[in-house]
């Protein structure tokens, strides 16, 4: 076993862990992408909700006056 694992890579053996890799980063590329637009959309939400309270906020000021 020693032996094998001393020996380089075939060209076979090199290609198949080159496309391992790529697919690899495809879904970690994937994932990132998904775990962003989750960010985004709870960014968003966050923003939405803070702006809906600075409005009431007003709309009561006002009202007080």
């Amino acid at each position: 076993m020693a032996k094998l694992e001393s020996q380089p890579l075939s060209a076979e053996e090199r290609a198949e862990l080159e496309e391992l890799r790529a697919e690899k980063a495809r879904r970690e590329a994937q994932e990132e992408a998904r775990r962003e637009r989750e960010e985004l959309a709870a960014l968003r939400a966050e923003r939405e909700k803070a702006e809906e309270a600075a409005a009431n906020a007003a709309d009561a000021e006002a009202d007080r006056l």
